[in-house]
């Protein structure tokens, strides 16, 4: 697949960075020399100096004859713009990163991504404030994606010291018959697991199964917890509102924080039930106030990401059960939960697998991409003409780094072995590398 790239931030570069190890072909644009030098030292990728807005630029990007150009830089209106531009100029699909509310697709704005020609339009806004009442309606674990309409999910746990699971191999688990452990991180890697692998306190640990037996399975690893019912945001920014707008309708006690005067008004205006204050989130004494010991979660969305990390930490400090942070740098994400807060959301990752997961469609049902990991979930739909159909698992020249986690048949989710067979018409839940998504698709398609 062509893809042309333009803006070389965070999103334009980790966006590039999986392409390429797809196997893809990646052009980038950027008007400033030293990120482009920047990408092009890590990444297979060519790039071309100046601005996207430019139909020459776009024309010697070649995006006349690309599968797909991605609008990623920090300006909406550049990012429309070139993005329409391109889908006149021949470009197959096009994406365009915008944080105004005016230009997302979906609901009465989608409109306006039509008119422009626009396939896809991504706020990462609202990305963070859905991945956030994700986060708060899984207690202990994240969700990352549920398949197959529903009939399969994956979480993300935390095996805790005391756990049931600490220490032991999956062997002694037996977990067979209730979900499968797909993959474990461990210090920045992944591990596919074997029956003798050992479980470890602080490995994340993900599984895949039913969604009523993982729910059994959280006690195992130490990712149960009370749901929360109280619950503190720190920030009333787009984020801030959006997710506080989104609790408020799960029907949960809600205190929301912001420094800022005029904002703290605007917020509390637009919520129904939430108590709104104007407060500092470092402020020890107002979170004391506020009873944080006995708050189920803190949740950090102001627009700087060391206030986010302090007052998250501060938070967890003071006895608040768990602590959620939003953090605009991806490098941040991995070294924030290393400090002890339970989960770092980052809006541009959050973006850049919104996106592959729209490249995506046609190839697999669904995408996920596990943050920082280098590895996916995906969803892939076994029809009479894949070479997989009708093989058993441990015959079908599945890649290394690959694990099958469930198939979907009918109503049934099967928790494989290698001596099951795939059928055409089953689902399958595969967690592999990024380097693996050529060889899989080459499989399952």
């Amino acid at each position: 697949m062509k893809v042309t790239i333009a803006g070389c931030g965070a999103v334009g570069r980790n966006l590039a960075g999986i392409l390429v190890r797809e196997g893809n072909n990646v052009t980038v644009i950027d008007r400033n020399r030293a990120n482009l030098d920047a990408v092009e030292e890590r990444l297979d990728v060519a790039a071309v100096e100046g601005p996207c807005t430019d139909i020459k630029t776009l024309k010697l990007a070649g995006v006349v004859n690309c599968d797909v150009f991605v609008a990623a830089t920090d300006d909406d209106e550049k990012n429309v713009l070139s993005a329409a531009a391109a889908k006149k100029l021949g470009a197959g699909r096009t994406i365009a990163r915008c944080r105004n509310p005016i230009y997302t697709s979906g609901g009465r704005n989608k409109a306006y991504a039509e008119l422009m020609d626009i396939d896809l339009v991504v706020n990462p806004e609202d990305l963070t404030a859905l991945e956030i009442v994700k986060l708060l309606k899984a207690p202990g674990a994240l969700v990352i994606e549920n398949f197959a309409m529903g009939k399969a999910q994956v979480r993300e746990i935390v095996v805790g010291a005391g756990s049931d699971a600490a220490e032991k191999t999956l062997a002694q688990l037996s977990l067979s018959k209730l979900g499968l452990v797909a993959a474990i991180s461990r210090a920045g890697g992944i591990i596919i697991p074997k029956g003798d692998t050992r479980i470890l306190p602080e490995d994340k640990v993900f599984i895949i199964g039913k969604q009523e037996n993982l729910t059994k399975l959280m006690s195992a690893f130490g990712g149960a917890r009370p749901k929360g019912r109280k619950i503190i945001i720190l920030g009333g920014g787009k984020v801030g509102l959006a997710a506080s707008q989104l609790v408020e309708k799960e029907n949960l006690n809600l205190i929301v924080i912001e420094k800022d005067r005029e904002r703290a008004l605007t917020v509390s205006e637009n919520l129904k039930k939430a108590l709104v204050l104007v407060g500092d989130g470092t402020d020890i004494d107002l979170l004391k106030e506020k009873d944080i010991e006995n708050t189920d979660y803190f949740v950090a969305l102001s627009g700087d990401d060391e206030d986010n990390i302090v007052s998250g930490l501060l938070a967890k400090d003071l006895g608040a059960k768990s602590s959620i942070v939003m953090v605009e740098r991806p490098e941040y994400v991995a070294i924030v939960e290393r400090l002890g807060i339970d989960h770092a959301v980052s809006p541009r990752l959050l973006t850049v697998t919104e996106i592959l997961r729209f490249l995506k469609k046609g190839r697999f049902a669904s995408v996920a991409m596990l943050e920082n990991e280098g590895a996916e979930l995906v969803e892939a739909r076994i029809h009479s003409g894949s070479k997989i159909a009708g093989k058993r698992l441990s015959e079908a020249g599945i890649p290394s780094g690959t694990i099958i986690g469930a198939i979907v048949r009918g109503e049934s989710v099967i928790v494989p072995t290698g001596a099951d067979s795939v059928m055409s018409g089953d689902t399958l839940i595969v967690f592999t590398a990024q380097e693996n998504i050529p060889k899989l698709e080459n499989l399952m398609g």
